[in-house]
């Protein structure tokens, strides 16, 4: 038994380090979107990764509506990273609104209700249209045009970048991120006017300290991660931590996964996740995955699914450790 307390302390003690961000009174949350589509089910019916990639346009005007209501402020990745930076302060309860790729979906469906509540989104820009992100997907969505780009831009959504074929920096020669995320940026200021300082990692791309040191040698401020977790004071700029809102998201259940125990769950649920692709590499866990998502077992892999089977291991695990212990 005293294995077993002493083990309980030590997890204890991890998970409140580990949490210490989504523990500060300052905290707040960076959320992550792609697709906002006008009918989720036929969209998740179309490609079953839309469980994760896709939420319904009804389902994203609750969530905005629900947060404001919720007394959140919206305030923009540019003020976010000041803060993070030092030059000015974080509210007490605070969100950014991000979406990957550059999705038409976010015109027609997200746009209106972000201009009508004055929320300044910021959108990470795949700057070529004919990339694999944008023609894998064209059953579903497709990607913005120009003029749409700015559209938004001239009334306050900003653009940020994105790699121009959204593909793994993390697996480029040096010369080729540079390219990436030079061109990208040139091709963005150029629709829009506006000074292109961050970008999230596209698709599969690690976050590396050489990847971290080019970008802050061309001129980058902050990068945005797939990491799970919140934002506090004295976080790093250059490894932004967001919530992905998940397709099977209601607004419920985006509360619930800006809490600390939810959210603790979903770091340790993600950490496994990037296991197979490490172990196998992702020449054979692509195709597996591929073969996952559309088969009957889908639905096992939203974070719903996941923590449920997690929470199952840990009860089973428990109770097989107290078992061995008497």
């Amino acid at each position: 038994m005293s294995i077993l307390l002493l083990a309980s302390g030590v997890l204890l003690a991890w998970a409140l380090w580990y949490n210490r961000n989504e523990l500060h009174p300052r905290r707040g949350f960076v959320l992550q979107y792609h697709s906002v589509v006008d009918d989720w089910g036929a969209a998740v019916a179309t490609s079953p990764y839309e469980r994760l990639f896709s939420v319904g346009r009804e389902v994203f005007d609750a969530q905005m509506r629900a947060l404001a209501g919720q007394g959140y402020r919206f305030i923009s990745n540019g003020e976010m990273v000041d803060a993070l930076e030092g030059r000015e302060g974080l509210p007490a309860r605070w969100v950014v609104v991000t979406f990957d790729d550059g999705w038409r979906s976010v015109y027609d469906n997200a746009f209106p209700v972000m201009r009508e509540l004055g929320i300044p989104a910021t959108i990470f820009l795949t700057t070529d249209p004919q990339s694999e992100v944008f023609t894998s997907k064209a059953a579903v969505d497709r990607p913005l045009t120009e003029a749409q780009v700015r559209e938004m831009a001239a009334v306050g959504i900003d653009f940020q970048g994105h790699g121009v074929t959204h593909g793994d920096l993390s697996r480029m020669a040096e010369a080729e991120v540079r390219r990436e995320l030079t061109e990208s940026r040139a091709a963005i200021e150029a629709l829009t006017g506006r000074t292109v300082d961050s970008y999230s990692l596209p698709g599969t791309t690690r976050h590396t300290h050489d990847l971290v040191r080019v970008s802050k040698e061309l001129g980058y401020q902050s990068i945005h991660t797939p990491f799970i977790g919140a934002v506090a004071p004295g976080a790093d700029p250059m490894m932004v931590r967001r919530i992905l809102v998940e397709g099977t998201f209601g607004v419920e259940e985006l509360f619930a996964n800006l809490r600390p125990v939810p959210i603790l769950v979903r770091k340790v649920i993600s950490y496994l996740k990037k296991l197979p692709p490490r172990i196998l590499g992702p020449r054979i866990w692509i195709p597996i995955r591929a073969f996952l998502f559309n088969s009957p077992l889908a639905p096992i892999f939203t974070t719903r699914g996941l923590t449920f089977l997690l929470g199952t291991a840990v009860l089973l695990g428990g109770a097989m450790a107290w078992l061995v212990s008497r």
